[in-house]
């Protein structure tokens, strides 16, 4: 059976009344695009999925760490390695203000509990 193909109608129906969610939101408009996606039962999601949108400046950054048990073969892992580096400029940045913000806030926090 091909991948994201369904066996029955009536499994086809469970699918769409679980992956419909709410139809109208104030701030996403009439109808989510995600919402008519069929929901693969077969792919376990990870037990850490969180996923933040931070603004900042005006802009909006997402941010999303997922976390669980390694599945991916040698070769996906090889591949997707080659494909998204870890040690690009960008990241390196990234982690050099994530860095110093972590030790500020661990300093302020230090000395603002160093006078009780």
């Amino acid at each position: 059976m091909p991948d994201g193909a369904l066996p029955d109608q009536t499994h086809q129906d469970r699918l769409s009344e679980q992956s419909l969610g709410p139809l109208s939101h104030p701030l996403l408009g009439n109808r989510r695009p995600e919402a008519a996606a069929p929901v693969r039962e077969n792919r376990l999601a990870p037990p850490v999925n969180i996923r933040v949108t931070i603004p900042v400046l005006g802009k909006r950054f997402y941010f999303a760490v997922l976390a669980g048990k390694e599945r991916r073969g040698d070769e996906r892992l090889a591949l997707e390695r080659r494909r998204n580096p870890l040690f690009t400029k960008v990241n390196v940045v990234f982690l050099l203000i994530g860095a110093g913000a972590l030790y500020a806030l661990t300093l302020g926090a230090f000395l603002a509990f160093a006078g009780f």
